[in-house]
């Protein structure tokens, strides 16, 4: 049996699917929620729910969403589970381990970042240096007891090997939402921002340093970084949907542009869930060259890199041509995607 954890199943964006992906017969999904429980699902009360008001929220969400998960765990320190925690909150992880070095339970982490964004304002960058130190603290930690874990790049497995004993740390790609059916190209060209827009993604930098003025752009998602939100206001070209997208809007969306645009920053190494979402829809990806999308463009060819004459790249591209990167995208998703994630995660649970 497992235990999968996750205690920001209540915020927005994949907490939910990532941990139903993970859900069968022989799984215990411990959440915080406000569902009820069942036989295979433990639901404990969320704690600061207006978690996206500021940053201090924010990590006052993160900390005792994760700690009240942690307590609950105590109920099945001596039964012979698999504890799969789908989110690592440092300070409630070093806990867990400390208790952990004792009662020696198979325990997978699941990590989808392992970089530190910079932001303008001092406190926040204390915050998240300090947050860094528990993070390295709670690795070296995880060597004393039964620890495996999971990245969705192979440049988090290179930060976590500097911390982390060797054949600990297994690769499995970011899923894809399953694709529906194959792309066509649309005769006007128009690109797609989808997702979150926070400071971390450090977007706005990567806008004023790109000419994208000329070129047609739905941003669809909810905004946090307002800088990025009055920037952007200023160009009649670009089309600003600001709320939480359903996945019945997206499909509607992006039926009308030909690329999703990933406008994301050198510094940003979390999961880029858009760009999957854009392959499962068969549209190839135009991106920095932020090394997160170095292999999907360079190898896989399912996309270009944004430069200053992506706007002629795009407009003289041939249909053929787009419509075999569209193909290459959909053949990625039929082979990683939420229908399949268990498959690969059985295959690391086999090996406790």
């Amino acid at each position: 049996m497992r235990i999968v954890i996750q205690p920001y199943y209540f915020w927005d964006g994949h907490y939910k699917k990532y941990t139903s992906s993970l859900s069968n017969s022989n799984t215990i999904c411990l959440i915080t929620s406000h569902i009820k429980s069942t036989k295979n699902n433990i639901s404990l009360k969320p704690i600061f729910l207006d978690y996206r008001k500021n940053i201090f929220l924010f990590t006052l969400s993160r900390i005792f969403n994760s700690l009240n998960t942690i307590f609950y765990l105590k109920n099945y320190l001596r039964k012979n589970y698999i504890f799969h925690f789908v989110e690592f909150e440092p300070i409630s992880k070093i806990i867990f381990l400390i208790f952990n070095i004792i009662f020696r339970k198979k325990t997978l982490f699941t990590i989808h970042s392992t970089s530190i964004s910079r932001s303008n304002n001092p406190l926040i960058n204390f915050i998240k240096i300090i947050q860094r130190v528990f993070f390295i603290i709670a690795l070296i930690l995880s060597n004393f007891s039964n620890c495996k874990f999971v990245v969705h790049n192979k440049y988090n497995i290179f930060f976590l090997k500097k911390f982390i004993l060797p054949g600990r740390i297994f690769l499995i790609s970011y899923p894809c939402d399953t694709p529906v059916k194959k792309k066509k190209m649309n005769k006007k060209s128009r690109l797609l921002v989808f997702g979150q827009f926070r400071e971390d993604k450090e977007m706005l930098s990567v806008f004023k340093e790109n000419k994208l003025s000329k070129i047609k752009i739905t941003f669809a998602g909810k905004f946090f970084d307002l800088k990025l939100l009055n920037y952007l206001k200023k160009y009649k070209n670009f089309e600003i949907i600001n709320k939480f997208i359903s996945p019945k809007e997206l499909k509607k969306i992006s039926l009308k542009v030909n690329f999703f645009l990933i406008p994301y920053g050198k510094n940003y190494s979390g999961s880029a869930g858009p760009m999957k979402e854009s392959f499962s829809y068969g549209c190839p990806i135009i991106s920095t060259e932020n090394k997160i999308f170095q292999d999907y463009i360079t190898k896989k060819k399912m996309g270009f890199f944004l430069t200053n004459n992506i706007y002629k790249k795009i407009k003289f591209l041939s249909k053929k041509n787009y419509e075999l990167m569209s193909e290459k995208c959909l053949n990625y998703a039929r082979k990683n995607n939420w229908d399949n994630l268990l498959d690969k995660y059985l295959k690391i649970y086999n090996l406790f």
